[in-house]
């Protein structure tokens, strides 16, 4: 797996916008500025972006999210939405960073990507997965926290 190196974190830029929970992504690339979605930190936070047919990665019938963006423990989100043709593909970040594919288009100008397959871009595929996920003891939990209690 790809490290990331001290850069990466300054390749990602949050930019206001009018709205305060809403923030332009702009990656810092060596063939220019490019602008890929934006961040919504209402709730859990989303990542929103919009994509058409070029951007289909035809190796892997999947859509690319910036490396770097997703790997920035400063930048906050749990949702990733991608509009396509008037559909919604939904995932989240932590599904793109286990499951995703690695792809290297910095020689072609663009950016290191993690892949995910359209068709495990939705709600049922996310659902069954963060289902799978360790959660967190809830020690206030009637038969969990009464044991610890009473230990």
């Amino acid at each position: 797996m790809p490290t990331q190196d001290k850069n990466s974190e300054a390749n990602v830029k949050l930019i206001p916008t009018k709205n305060p929970k809403s923030f332009t992504v702009q990656l810092d690339l060596p063939s220019g500025k490019i602008y890929i979605g934006h961040i919504n930190t209402a709730g859990d936070g989303a990542f929103i972006t919009e994509k058409q047919k070029k951007h289909i990665y035809r190796k892997y019938n999947s859509f690319g999210v910036s490396y770097d963006l997703l790997h920035n423990p400063n930048i906050g989100f749990k949702w990733i939405i991608i509009m396509y043709q008037g559909n919604e593909y939904i995932s989240t970040r932590e599904y793109y960073l286990q499951k995703g594919k690695i792809t290297n288009f910095t020689n072609k100008g663009y950016e290191l990507q993690l892949h995910v397959p359209l068709e495990e871009l939705n709600i049922e595929t996310v659902n069954k997965f963060e289902a799978t996920r360790p959660n967190q003891l809830n020690l206030f939990n009637s038969d969990e926290g009464e044991d610890y209690a009473n230990a």
